[in-house]
């Protein structure tokens, strides 16, 4: 990772917060017809709540960012898989995905009326279904993926 100016590492911060959360509503069920969704719900909302407790704080975070360093160290190391995923990869309900238009729009609707990421994050990430999240399989059954 290359350093960045303290602008940046605000950008980056936010789009990671973002993420984690988008992540959490995306692995949470979506409707009553995904059975297998509908059970994950309880521990998406676990895993959020680890994440968050878990996460550097913004001084470490823009340090660590403003010096070059991956972020995703500053977590302990049990979260890094989770972690790196959901940064690294776009979260798959458009409505949660904060490089997409409809977020940006939404975002200004609430009242973020300077809400815009900056050219190096606008698609940061790449593609990824719920099924391909490190977490997935131990959602929806308990057991860790074999």
């Amino acid at each position: 990772m290359r350093p960045m100016s303290t602008a940046e590492a605000g950008a980056f911060h936010e789009l990671i917060l973002a993420r984690l959360f988008g992540w959490s509503i995306a692995l949470g069920p979506q409707d009553s017809k995904r059975g297998r969704r509908k059970q994950a719900l309880p521990s998406a909302d676990a895993l959020f709540r680890e994440l968050f407790i878990a996460k550097p704080s913004w001084a470490v975070s823009l340090t660590a960012m403003t010096a070059g360093e991956d972020v995703v160290e500053l977590w302990p190391e049990r979260l890094r898989e989770v972690v790196r995923f959901q940064i690294d990869h776009k979260v798959p309900r458009v409505e949660n995905e904060p490089t997409s238009a409809h977020y940006a729009e939404t975002m200004r609707e609430g009242g973020r009326i300077d809400y815009a990421l900056p050219a190096f994050l606008a698609d940061h990430g790449s593609t990824a279904s719920v099924e391909d999240h490190p977490a997935w399989q131990h959602l929806v059954t308990g057991r860790a993926a074999a």
